[in-house]
């Protein structure tokens, strides 16, 4: 270790200078400006920058004008920044950081040295390899950097050392990702490739040894510098973690998880006789948060997406306390999660002496194997411990964000109670200004009360709300002058005593999802508006008029600073191609239609900016279509052509992504694709699956060359295509120059082709249409009323007390996002609420300050119900009581003609819009008053119609209320043929079962026959390195499905089926192979994006069934059958449930299991039994409620299996005879489960 420090600190490094870059070190800049809520550094940190959410990869700068966001993100690759020996290229890495400064966002950044298959590949510098030939590891076609060779080694440790002498403490980065291996985190790369690493050499002691000397080179190099290490993954055993993680921050590194999910396994492995004790995925957070900076990063997934996702997302992160929190773009973007992302940013970072408040959300896990158990929780803890305070968890009591964790009282055995303790840093004991916000679900007409210690009692009411039955969930806010919290009432466990409780007044149970209290005694170190700092969302019993920002976010004015608006998404129109239509490679019969121009000024992300000159890398692209099929045509300008390497995207070439059904994700659909074309025609989807039945016409000119690209229906898989559809729609160009690699990227829309498909553009089908006549919408004229009624009775209260029904809306943003604030410590005292306005309804927003009531001692409760979902703008103490929507009609396009084949345009038919306005329910609050000379508590039921936070006592804005006109959407036929998509992979387990990554390998030249039913062969397929294999556009019915392996291998399971297809169903059947006794091949296989597009096929059957065939099963065909007849619509669903009292009965209070496998097999001996013939026609998942379904169940007799879950036995039969017929259309059966709670006991009575 020590003579590696030695070689670091002697080394000496010598810059080239490129003509263009000044290689004398900069000035620091002035530090980035930070939102008054954040702290400039980390007490524990003092060299990190502001703490909050960072835009992970931040390619596009993105405004902290517009989004709640503090800084940005970016992650380059080593040889991205040098360029030779010695010879280093900071050009591209200062214009990221200018552009970052240049919106005042501190940035956070990383070295990456490999990325793996999907996402880059090596990313060390081409000298290297060429001085040390010896320093990579070759497993299965795929380079790894060889961490462990000495040569490799040598020359890393002299560009950390250069980078360091460049940026160490440079004040626009506030923290600096150490570079490790995979991704830049803690293991050397995907795990499908560690039998190949320990064979060339790389033991775990080995890799150990390594990642010590990189963190040891990094804390030499950044010495004034933030330093974090993405510590989840590891190589060989979980014990790394905790062996790195200490060293690490031992040394002031701090923590990074790559991984933020609402909730897991393997995360907290507190067992002290386990081997991998205290090192789960969050035990080192734990152990070292107190004295370390710790970051995460999340993104949005396919199976974690969506507000949901994120609410429990960053509960659970901010529970850990961390400094700093990457989210990407999609979820930064989505203006439903800004308020989310704005309580984010007011507590990361934060310490009991100056977070703006403490909470805890009310949850438990659904897993069990080491989760996390109990609450998320920020310094208040809730109490199961204490005497009749007991709860009981519920999951998924509502579609609601809130309703998918929560907690209930249990007041028929014993536990009426849920009891609070805040931290006694935060308060203790004294007098003390409080209030406290209970988000509790409004569900039947009972009481409960809030008591709490105050000065003289320790059991003061803080008033008794009567539930009004709206089926919503609303906030109460409980206004406190006298709270002592000094923990006299019950505890348990580790705490010792409670400061205040939720009562059930023996009159019903209280399910509560979230509790935050606010000292309004204590001073911040920044003085900042007041505010409530927490989004409170309703699902409205009734429909309502819809106020806010349309489908696709656009800024409106305010009073505020000019935002700046969020790019349109672009479109590029695809005009109807004549009948006789040829693809042969020339696009000069394509002038006149419309096109896109792609190059360095159009794209919305270059690889390395500023990018190629146009002359170097652009292209022009159009579009067109024949009925069912679509047209890609385009012109590459290339000064140089370059084909040579075996990734395709490597070398010069035109990427086509289409995501044909909109969804915002490309991957694993039959209407997914990333086409990659290069200059020789080689076509790819998503850079290895072969595309058959496609056509490419390749043109080679002297600047370039140019493609047209024919699509069959049964190739994009979008289904039929018709005037006025849209289909998501990117375009990306490869530039290889040199030979070595792709040497630039460019991308139109957004920042990848690939994944995440919420930033791209559109293709416009258009044709002949009629001149749309405009129709202007009526104005219409709202009226609130009240239809619900809440009852809050405040303990004790004023002799008199005023009441006054009224709503208390409160203004959003409904595009902008306004600087984070922070709460003062200002006592504040309820304020009389007077009648509230009806908002004005117009089609823009302005937001217009107001002054909010001088608050008074009268304790006048306001009980309205908490906002809805949908985030849109209301106003507050408006004074015209009217609502008028007006709708504008858009100008008619009128259509040119030339005398060319030209592209005319077609007017599009502008969409009528109809303002519908719905009165808003004005709650009435019915108030039981006790006098008494002595206010000291005062309760307030605050709703408003979105997610907001509720600024007091600072001028409330006043928001118009904008009415969206929405145009129908255009209905899509549904293609009527189906598809097959299987896979060859060599079976290394031997266990005969579908392919698990990381441990099977995919086979190459395996061939798959389609043939009929009487065996007569139809097409066939030889798989590529992936293994897979795939026949689309057949025909519903029955056919025989043949795989012959590769040389060397023999097929583990039958290697015929027989095979039912059905329409709009992709069959995903799986063939293990294994060597044959005679030889002991090794096989061609590269694992690149296998185990992906494995898992992703597996996966789309979402909610219906994706028939897969049995591998273990021989079925006997009957071959004289020939099917003709059309599926009949039968279907199969059910719920797969936990059976907490294991009665076999579905009960209210009894969640549904997630990812629970169904089988649908034949049962051919009617017995009602598995047998040797059943084979396997459908395979599905429960979803995140428990529900599945199958369709297109035809007439007959089967099997339905349930594959029980680890840990969990079933407390109804796993195998359910079912008979179809055509009298019995809707077939439900239900599946009871319950886990094995005894063995997890011990470690629930901790109080995990």
């Amino acid at each position: 270790m020590f003579a590696v420090l030695a070689l670091i600190a002697g080394i000496g490094v010598s810059f080239a200078k490129p003509a263009e870059v000044s290689w004398a070190a900069p000035a620091a800049p002035a530090p980035a400006a930070a939102p008054q809520s954040q702290p400039d550094t980390l007490a524990n940190s003092p060299h990190a920058g502001p703490p909050g959410v960072y835009v992970f990869y931040d390619y596009t700068n993105m405004d902290p004008t517009t989004y709640p966001i503090v800084g940005g993100h970016i992650t380059p690759q080593w040889k991205l920044l040098q360029t030779g020996p010695d010879q280093y290229d900071w050009s591209w890495l200062e214009n990221w950081l200018a552009k970052e400064a240049s919106s005042s966002k501190p940035a956070g950044i990383g070295i990456d040295t490999y990325d793996g298959p999907c996402c880059g590949g090596i990313g060390v510098p081409n000298y290297v390899f060429q001085m040390y030939p010896m320093a990579k590891v070759v497993c299965n076609g795929e380079t790894i950097p060889k961490y462990w060779d000495p040569g490799y080694q040598q020359e890393y440790w002299k560009f950390v050392q250069a980078i360091g002498q460049q940026y160490n403490g440079d004040t626009r980065i506030a923290f600096l990702e150490i570079g490790v291996g995979l991704f830049g985190e803690t293991q050397p790369a995907s795990s499908i490739y560690n039998d190949c690493l320990q064979a060339a050499g790389l033991t775990g002691d080995l890799w150990i040894e390594y990642v010590k000397q990189v963190i040891d080179a990094y804390v030499l190099a950044f010495p004034n510098t933030q330093l974090v290490m993405e510590f989840a993954p590891r190589y060989l055993k979980m014990q790394e973690r905790r062996t790195l993680t200490d060293y690490a921050a031992e040394r002031g590194v701090g923590l990074q998880h790559s991984g933020l999910i609402p909730d897991g396994d393997s995360l907290i492995v507190d067992d002290p006789n386990h081997p991998a004790y205290q090192a789960g995925q969050y035990d080192p957070l734990l152990k070292w948060g107190d004295q370390v900076a710790l970051a995460w990063e999340g993104t949005e997934t396919q199976t974690a997406n969506g507000l949901t996702a994120t609410m429990w997302r960053l509960f659970n992160g901010l529970d850990k306390h961390p400094d700093f929190i990457l989210l990407d773009d999609k979820q930064v973007k989505d203006p439903e999660r800004w308020e989310l992302l704005e309580f984010a940013n007011a507590h990361a970072g934060r310490t009991l002496a100056d977070t703006p408040s403490v909470w805890v959300a009310m949850r438990e896990t659904q897993y069990t194997w080491f989760p996390q158990w109990g609450n998320y929780q920020f310094w208040l803890y809730q109490n199961d411990n204490a005497p009749g305070g007991k709860t009981v968890p519920l999951w998924s009591v509502d579609t609601t964000p809130e309703g998918r964790y929560t907690r209930r009282t249990n007041q028929n055995d014993g536990n009426p109670y849920m009891y609070f303790n805040v931290d006694d840093g935060y308060i203790y004991d004294g007098t003390n200004q409080v209030t406290i916000d209970v988000t509790y679900l409004d569900r039947g007409y009972d009481n409960w009360e809030l008591q709490y210690d105050s000065a003289d009692d320790a059991y003061r009411s803080a008033g008794v709300i009567t539930k009004a039955n709206s089926g919503t969930w609303r906030k109460v806010t409980f206004t406190l002058d006298d709270a002592r919290f000094a923990n006299r009432q019950p505890g348990g466990g580790k705490y010792p005593g409670s400061d205040f409780r939720i009562r059930s007044r023996g009159d019903g149970d209280e399910t509560i999802h979230f509790v935050q209290v606010i000292s309004r005694d204590q001073v911040l170190p920044t003085p900042a508006p007041t505010w409530t700092p927490w989004p409170n969302p309703s699902r409205s019993p009734t429909p309502t008029a819809t106020f806010g920002p349309s489908p696709t976010p656009s800024r409106t004015p305010t009073t505020g600073p000019t935002p700046t608006p969020i790019p349109r998404i672009r479109t590029l129109d695809c005009p109807p191609l004549p009948t006789d239509f040829v693809a042969d490679g020339a696009v000069d019969e394509w002038a006149g239609f419309p096109a896109l121009t792609l190059d360095r000024t159009t794209s919305e992300f270059v690889d390395h900016p500023p990018g190629p000159d146009a002359s170097d890398l652009s292209a022009t692209v159009w579009c067109g279509w024949q009925e069912d099929d679509l047209v890609l045509a385009a012109t590459i300008t290339d000064d140089q052509l370059v084909r040579d390497s075996s990734s395709i995207w490597l070398d010069d070439g035109i990427e086509f992504a289409l995501d044909g059904l909109r969804n915002g994700w490309v991957w694993g659909s039959t209407d997914d694709h990333q086409f990659t074309i290069v200059t020789d025609g080689t076509l790819t989807d998503f850079g290895t699956q072969a595309v058959v039945t496609a056509t490419t016409s390749i043109t080679t000119e002297t600047q370039g060359w140019s493609v047209e690209f024919y699509l069959p229906a049964s190739v994009h898989g979008s289904g039929a295509l018709a005037a006025d559809r849209l289909l998501g729609f990117n375009v990306g160009l490869n530039d290889d120059d040199t030979g070595e690699g792709r040497d630039d990227h460019m991308i139109w829309q957004g920042h990848t082709t690939l994944g995440d498909a919420s930033g791209f553009g559109e293709l416009r089908l258009v044709g002949v249409a009629n001149t749309p006549t405009p129709t202007s919408s009526p104005a219409d004229t709202a009226t609130p009323t009240d239809t619900s009624t809440g009852t809050v009775t405040p303990q004790p209260t004023t002799a008199t007390p005023t009441h006054t029904p009224t709503t208390t809306p409160t203004a959003t943003r409904t595009a902008t996002s306004m600087p984070t604030a922070t709460p003062t410590r200002t006592p504040t005292r309820t304020a009389t609420p007077v009648p509230s306005a009806t908002p004005t309804a117009t089609r823009t927003a302005t937001s217009t300050p107001t002054a909010t009531q001088t608050p008074t001692r009268t304790a006048t409760p306001t009980s309205t119900p908490l906002p809805t979902s949908t985030r849109t703008p209301t106003a507050t103490q408006t004074s015209t009581p009217t609502a008028t929507n007006t709708a504008t009609s858009q100008p008619t396009a009128t259509s040119t003609a030339t005398s060319t084949r030209t592209y005319t345009p077609t007017p599009t038919p502008t969409p009528t819009a109809t303002a519908t306005a719905t009165a808003t329910p004005t709650p009435t609050a019915t108030v039981t008053a006790t006098p008494t000379p002595t206010p000291t508590a005062t309760a307030t039921v605050t709703a408003t119609s979105t997610r907001t936070y509720t600024p007091t006592p600072t001028p409330t804005p006043t928001a118009t209320a904008t009415v969206t006109a929405t145009a129908t959407p255009t209905a899509t036929s549904t293609p009527a043929t189906g598809a097959v998509a299987g896979l060859v992979f060599w079976d290394v387990g031997g266990d005969g079962g579908d392919y698990e990554p990381g441990r099977d390998v995919p086979l190459r030249d395996a061939t798959a026959f389609l043939k009929t039913a009487a065996g007569q062969p139809i097409s066939k397929h030889v798989t590529l390195e992936n293994g897979l294999f795939q026949f689309t556009d057949i025909e519903p019915g029955t056919y025989r499905l043949q795989v012959d392996p590769p040389a060397g291998f023999i097929i583990a399971s039958a290697p015929e089926l027989v095979v039912y297809v059905t329409a709009n169903t992709v069959l995903a059947p799986h063939f293990p192979a294994q060597l044959a006794p005679t030889a002991t091949p090794t096989p061609t296989a590269t694992a690149t994006a296998t185990a992906t597009a494995t898992a992703t096929m597996t996966a789309t059957a979402t909610r219906t069934a994706t028939p897969t065939p049995n591998p273990t099963a021989t079925p006997t065909p009957n071959p004289t059958a020939t099917p003709t007849t059309t599926p009949v619509n039968l279907r199969i669903s059910g719920r797969v449930w936990s059976d907490l009292n294991r009665n076999g009965l579905i009960e209210a209070e009894e969640p549904g299991i997630f990812g629970v496998e169904i089988m649908l097999l034949t049962d051919g001996d009617r017995d009602g039994k598995i047998g040797s013939d059943d084979v396997v026609l459908a395979r599905t998942l429960s979803d995140q409620d428990g529900d599945y379904t199958i369709e297109n169940v035809l007439p007959e007799d089967y099997l339905l299996v349930q594959v029980d879950m680890p840990d969990y036995f079933s407390t109804t039969a796993n195998e359910v005879p079912v008979k179809a017929t055509a009298s019995t259309p809707r077939i439900v059966v239900n599946f009871g489960d319950r886990p094995y709670w005894r063995r997890y006991l011990p470690v629930m009575a901790r109080g995990r």
